[in-house]
């Protein structure tokens, strides 16, 4: 009796998730299955891709057999989660794999396809041509193994606090803070006549984040009071308001009383255009009298709301936002 040995393995992997059960599908099409039955070829699906296994003593192929199959993605955080450059959803794509076992990153090797889709979960359509070398491969115990990799998408983190008291003190600034150290976020933003409130402070991470399924960040809210904040800026960097005079596209000439006077008609939200490098030496100190006003902040979810692309000339990453009520 013929016993049946491994030719192919796919193996499904993905950055973002630990384990890949029930993420994606392969499924053969009707005419890779119409050459399986032909050939004696069993289809095997895995918790992580699938398997093709032949007899021992397969009498061989010929040169147009190819396995095609569909790639379905079954989670619906899949596209948030996902780095996507240049992908479009209502597209076609194939991905051919050669006849040599090799790790391929999917999506910067998909090539346009002028093909239907296999339905709307279909991601791509993998092809593979059979060869007489990957069968006498299977047959010594080699058979061929294809990783596909997809990375993690990454995203600017946006934060719109809304205060309940519509009484805000426009003398304090809102300081979002990461105790762990590895995000680092920008000062507050005020934001009139947003969805989720007459007003709100936006305040954004200075670089992408990788998502993660399981994130360990400790993001603490804090309020400090501006006067104080422009007394510690005035120590470390003198020439601060005229970078910010500059930022905030204020003409003024550079005397001591025209510059006095910027910082005397300063508002808080303004300090939210100053370059990182000006302020965050001050923050990283731990000298101003911080306000604790929120612990434990949920981390912005991918897809979760809506963010408009920002109308700029230069190329601005993504962002995913998470709305506080404070």
């Amino acid at each position: 009796m013929a016993q049946f040995v491994k030719l192919i393995g796919i193996t499904m992997e993905h950055g973002y998730y630990k384990d890949v059960t029930n993420r994606f599908c392969i499924v053969p099409t009707e005419k890779t299955k119409v050459l399986m039955r032909n050939r004696g070829i069993l289809f095997r699906p895995t918790n992580d891709g699938c398997q093709w296994l032949i007899a021992d003593d397969f009498n061989g192929f010929l040169p147009d057999d190819r396995l095609e199959c569909a790639l379905q993605v079954l989670d619906a955080a899949f596209m948030y989660v996902t780095q996507l450059e240049g992908y479009q959803p209502q597209s076609f794509y194939r991905l051919s794999l050669s006849g040599k076992s090799q790790t391929v990153d999917v999506v910067s090797a998909l090539v346009p396809a002028d093909a239907p889709s296999m339905g709307s979960s279909c991601f791509c359509h993998i092809s593979i041509g059979l060869t007489p070398e990957m069968q006498k491969e299977a047959k010594d115990g080699k058979p061929l193994e294809y990783r596909l990799k997809f990375n993690k998408a990454s995203y600017l983190w946006e934060y719109l606090f809304v205060r309940r008291n519509a009484d805000t003190d426009e003398s304090k600034i809102l300081l979002l803070e990461d105790t762990t150290g590895d995000i680092l976020f920008s000062l507050s933003k005020k934001l009139p006549s947003t969805p989720y409130g007459d007003m709100a402070w936006q305040i954004v991470s200075t670089s992408p984040i990788l998502c993660r399924q399981n994130p360990t960040y400790n993001l603490l809210l804090f309020e400090i009071p501006m006067a104080e904040f422009i007394e510690e800026l005035n120590d470390e960097e003198p020439r601060w308001q005229e970078r910010l005079a500059k930022e905030i596209k204020k003409d003024i000439e550079e005397t001591k009383r025209e510059i006095e006077k910027i910082e005397k008609d300063m508002q808080a939200e303004d300090f939210s255009t100053l370059p990182v490098g000006v302020w965050s030496g001050i923050i990283a100190k731990n000298s101003l009298k911080k306000r604790l006003l929120s612990r434990f902040l949920p981390y912005p979810q991918p897809g979760r709301f809506k963010v408009e692309p920002e109308a700029s000339k230069e190329k601005i990453p993504d962002k995913i936002r998470q709305v506080c009520y404070i």
